[in-house]
């Protein structure tokens, strides 16, 4: 196999458990780097306390994905290639909310390395469990290892997301025809960096990001993410009368399909509503300046049973 390339014999490798506490700070400061006002995330006086915002769940596997040598527990992993690895697709399936001081281990394994047209699709499912052993999230993050190759595609089938499909089941659905535009500020991939704790040169250094191709530094896909998530979740009342003032988030999933450069303009589409008595699913897009898709097959998941 040439330099650039991964065996398919790595899929069922496993990374050694990471153990974390969430903190209030980091759970209030996700929510302020993305400009979220949600009082289920800022008051800490209302009954219960805060919640986190459910995409901190991407901050704490995080640690993981930025140091994935010392915790992946095969050496022989051909490490150089995450090199060429950018954010791909998203899954997140939450049993619980994530809160402050919650104690979590969190576990992962290669569940799939496919063959794509621009490289090598990695997917990671990680599930954080609480000091109960109780599921509290289960993520599967996809990487695109660009102009890397394998030996074929192999996925271990009952570890890959399911959630949707299962959730999409027995809904009502419409269309929407709902749209909202934002301004991605030229300090937000440096704020989102620091208040997410989520650090990779590309999104704060123009040198490193042009080193390595990109004409300027880009805004995380995780920020754009949480972006079109704040907008749908807390205008969502405006779909639903007041419905969903009590819910928590079961999924969010998506693809990410383009960049987003500071100083410009992003669109986030709601295509579709879903819901049942008890469930609530958005099905959304997110597109550039120049209406090219930066987020597509996105959903978020809500249910009503609080």
């Amino acid at each position: 196999m040439s330099d650039l390339s991964v065996s398919a014999d790595f899929v069922g490798t496993k990374t050694r458990p990471y153990q974390c506490k969430v903190d209030w700070q980091h759970c209030m400061a996700y929510a302020a780097a993305t400009a979220d006002n949600n009082e289920r995330y800022l008051d800490d006086e209302r009954e219960g306390g805060i919640v986190a915002p459910p995409l901190l769940a991407i901050a704490l596997t995080w640690p993981i994905i930025q140091h994935l040598p010392n915790y992946i527990e095969d050496a022989d992993f051909p490490f150089h290639v995450l090199k060429q690895q950018v954010h791909f697709t998203e899954h997140l399936h939450f049993f619980q909310p994530i809160k402050p001081d919650m104690e979590l281990v969190i576990s992962g394994q290669i569940v799939a390395i496919q063959q794509k047209k621009a490289g090598v699709y990695l997917l990671v499912r990680f599930e954080a469990t609480n000091k109960s052993n109780q599921i509290v999230f289960i993520e599967h993050i996809g990487g695109l290892l660009r102009g890397v190759s394998c030996d074929q595609d192999r996925q271990i089938d009952n570890m890959m997301p399911t959630m949707k499909r299962e959730e999409s089941e027995n809904l009502s659905s419409r269309n929407a025809n709902w749209q909202k535009n934002i301004y991605i500020e030229p300090f937000l991939p440096h704020i989102y960096d620091a208040c997410g704790r989520i650090h990779f040169p590309i999104h704060t250094s123009k040198k490193f990001a042009r080193k390595v191709g990109l004409p300027d530094i880009i805004l995380h896909g995780s920020a754009t993410l949480a972006l079109a998530v704040k907008s749908l979740i807390n205008q969502s009342n405006e779909f639903f009368n007041d419905v969903l003032k009590h819910y928590e988030v079961i999924m969010i999933d998506c693809q990410f399909s383009g960049m987003v450069l500071p100083d410009t303009d992003i669109k986030i589409k709601l295509n579709q509503i879903h819901q049942t008595e008890n469930l609530v699913k958005l099905d959304f897009e997110v597109l550039d300046q120049n209406d090219n898709l930066v987020i597509k097959n996105g959903s978020i998941g809500l249910s009503l049973n609080f």
